[in-house]
């Protein structure tokens, strides 16, 4: 993967204005979870644009955080600074973030990036590419309840693939129905 900055923000932008040309009322405000894995699927080479969620029976709930293997590995966020260290640590590292907002019961979820040394906050949904320290990315980390909120190293781990079917109608075909996780040489795009 080129890590190109401005390319990295044209797919992010991309991903917001298909999300948001799909929005119906009542608003799919839970997609920022297929947002956030669109986005880290275009990191593995893949192109995949997210489907509307507008209900909380949806199947996507039932997987939740379960699109990368190995999900129980959730680290628990203290404040920016410690997340920085973590990123800082390994050159074009990924995590996908949830948090929890303060006085609320609502989240999101984005991804945190390392890109050529350089720590980005990438909300795909919101159409956001912004320095960690930016004032563009306080309010994602002034404004969380750190006790309900995680990250989670997503650049080195498989994507499940039944998170993939279950959140999208025919982005993908598979060369068998016993893979367990999504790799780029199991998978092609549909013409």
């Amino acid at each position: 993967m080129d890590y190109d900055i401005d390319k990295i923000k044209n797919r992010i932008k991309k991903i917001s204005e298909y999300s948001k040309s799909r929005e119906n009322d009542p608003v799919g405000n839970q997609n920022c979870l297929l947002c956030s894995l669109s986005l880290e699927l275009f990191f593995r080479g893949i192109n995949m644009m997210p489907r509307a969620v507008y209900s909380p029976r949806d199947p996507l709930f039932k997987l939740r955080n379960a699109c990368f293997a190995d999900y129980a590995r959730k680290i628990r966020i203290k404040n920016k600074n410690e997340i920085k260290h973590m990123l800082e640590q390994e050159e074009n590292s990924r995590y996908y973030c949830h948090v929890r907002w303060k006085n609320s019961k609502s989240g999101h979820e984005f991804i945190i990036a390392n890109i050529q040394s350089k720590i980005y906050v990438l909300d795909a949904q919101a159409g956001i590419c912004a320095s960690i320290d930016s004032k563009d990315a306080d309010h994602y980390f002034n404004d969380i309840d750190y006790n309900e909120s995680y990250i989670l190293r997503i650049d080195n781990k498989d994507v499940n693939k039944k998170y993939i079917r279950i959140n999208s109608i025919k982005p993908l075909k598979w060369e068998t129905e016993d893979e367990k996780y999504l790799e780029s040489s199991h998978c092609d795009l549909v013409k």
